[in-house]
C-alpha cells in the first residue's frame, strides 16, 4: 500500500483539478506508525467491517453530485457477495 499512496499522492499534485486521494483503514492511528508522512491527513477509519467501509466511501464521496447512502452501497454489497460463488 506504502507504494500505491505514494503514487497516488504523486499524481495528484501534478494533476490537482482532476484526481484526489483518500486513505481508509481499519484501525484508527495504525497507518501512522508506518506512514509518518501522513501525519495531518484525515484518516477515515472503517473498523473492519463491510458497512463500516460503506460509511467511510458515503463520507468520502460527499463532493458528489447524486451520492448513494450507506443502505443503497450495503444492497449492493450484498448482492455482489451473493453472487461469489457463481463467479
Amino acid at each position: 500500500m506504502p507504494f500505491e499512496l505514494g503514487l497516488a499522492v504523486g499524481w495528484t499534485s501534478m494533476n490537482p483539478r482532476r484526481h484526489s486521494w483518500f486513505v481508509c483503514d481499519a484501525v484508527p492511528h495504525r497507518i501512522l506508525k508506518s506512514m509518518s508522512d501522513l501525519a495531518g491527513t484525515d484518516i477515515n477509519i472503517h473498523e473492519g467491517t463491510p458497512k463500516g467501509v460503506m460509511r467511510e466511501l458515503c463520507n468520502i464521496f460527499v463532493r458528489r453530485s447524486v451520492r448513494p447512502d450507506v443502505t443503497d452501497l450495503m444492497r449492493v454489497y450484498r448482492a455482489v457477495r451473493a453472487a461469489v460463488p457463481q463467479i
